[in-house]
């Protein structure tokens, strides 16, 4: 199954769900260190973001290179003109997802293992990047949450289920209100509000969220009224 999730990803790569870009708009370098049996494999590895800038749907590969047996270091360029959310992807082996955040200008370095790659979708602590560690924190905070709760859910808890989903809705709209998250996280926390948690909002109260992410970043289209539109 996971040899075919790589080969649909590389089919959409090749047949224009996304674009590549040229390399002179490149401004942030990932740096992935193999540990000793992911640097026998010989494979592609690609970076690849959304490009929100544009209207939040186009997607784009930055880089890609070929690794060679023995290759424990790859270094990939990409371009972020707000702060956003990197996808690295192994061809072969690895994780199939492998989550970075950064922000103009960044250099992120981190370790990746073989057994990562039993995992979909990941996101693991750098050796080096401040703003990509300080969005894995809030990351890892709410899994967290959400893991609990659908542990709760399974097992047919319901008081505290709705405990639980108190906490949720309530560390979402903290963040929310004090501002105090990346946009890439605060206009997440909005649409997990109202998908999610609707019955916990009073009338007007999502569109008076958006308004207020609007005036905090007016020059983020993720916080635009429009975004997506």
């Amino acid at each position: 199954m996971k040899s075919m999730v790589k080969l649909f990803c590389l089919f959409l790569f090749a047949f224009g769900a996304f674009s590549f870009q040229q390399p002179e708009k490149r401004n942030v370098t990932v740096i992935i260190h193999q540990d000793d049996e992911l640097s026998q494999v010989e494979q592609t590895v690609y970076i690849y973001s959304l490009c929100h800038w544009i209207s939040g749907f186009e997607q784009c590969i930055w880089d890609s290179v070929q690794t060679f047996i023995g290759q424990k270091t790859v270094e990939l360029q990409a371009y972020v003109p707000i702060e956003n959310q990197l996808q690295v992807m192994f061809a072969k082996e690895g994780p199939e997802k492998l989550r970075i955040y950064a922000k103009p200008g960044d250099v992120v370095e981190i370790e990746v293992n073989h057994d990562d790659e039993s995992h979909i979708s990941i996101c693991k602590e750098a050796i080096k990047g401040d703003f990509h560690n300080k969005c894995y924190a809030l990351n890892a905070q709410e899994k967290v949450m959400w893991n609990n709760r659908n542990r709760l859910k399974e097992e047919g808890k319901t008081d505290s289920l709705e405990w639980c989903n108190q906490q949720i809705q309530a560390f979402y709209r903290t963040h929310l209100t004090k501002l105090d998250a990346s946009p890439i996280f605060l206009h997440f926390y909005m649409l997990m509000l109202g998908q999610f948690f609707a019955d916990y909002m009073y009338d007007g109260e999502l569109q008076a969220i958006k308004e207020q992410l609007s005036k905090a970043y007016p020059d983020d289209p993720r916080c635009a009224l429009d975004y997506g539109y």
